[in-house]
């Protein structure tokens, strides 16, 4: 059992490492399984030992490229008023990393129009995050780091849709702009 355990645990972090990635890049309908067996070094059954299918993945790569995008906001600018962490997000419209988080929620919400399976695990995924992200905000409201009239659930219902926005406009003709920024 102890083995089974770090094999699947292998397998999760080269799936993580290879997936999101692909998947942005790709498509996830393009994306098969086994493309992303292979391309992570894994085989499709150490795969589906580890995964349900194709839309347990794209779920876990989304939260792996949210968590992934959080941990590169250091302590030095979560001690910093709200705004100027935003501010700071949005000054990076650039970076590979949050293009490729942005691509990757792109995909995720395709995929879920037509897939209920991604949709129930996409929709747990981001109301974890979103119920996550508001209670932290709330923590700030709190301690008056943020107007008290403010609705903490919308703010970050805002920003997610700003970075699937941000998603759409990177891919249509006014992405241009976006590069610019």
């Amino acid at each position: 059992p102890r083995r089974r355990r770090t094999t699947g645990r292998v397998t999760r972090d080269r799936t993580m490492a290879t997936a999101p990635g692909l998947v942005a890049s790709e498509g996830h309908a393009a994306a098969s399984t086994r493309d992303i067996a292979a391309r992570s070094g894994v085989s499709s059954g150490a795969i589906y030992a580890t995964f349900t299918g194709k839309a347990d993945i794209l779920a876990e790569a989304v939260s792996a490229s949210i968590a992934s995008d959080l941990e590169d906001l250091g302590p030095d600018v979560l001690d910093q008023p709200f705004a100027k962490i935003v501010a700071q997000q949005y000054a990076h419209l650039k970076d590979p990393g949050r293009r490729r988080l942005r691509l990757l929620l792109l995909q995720a919400a395709a995929a879920a129009r037509t897939d209920p399976e991604v949709r129930e695990r996409l929709g747990e995924t981001l109301r974890q995050r979103i119920d996550a992200w508001t209670g932290a905000l709330e923590g700030w409201q709190r301690d008056d780091r943020i107007d008290p009239s403010a609705s903490m659930r919308a703010l970050v219902l805002l920003l997610v849709g700003a970075d699937v926005g941000m998603a759409v406009l990177g891919e249509v003709h006014t992405g241009d702009e976006l590069r610019r920024a």
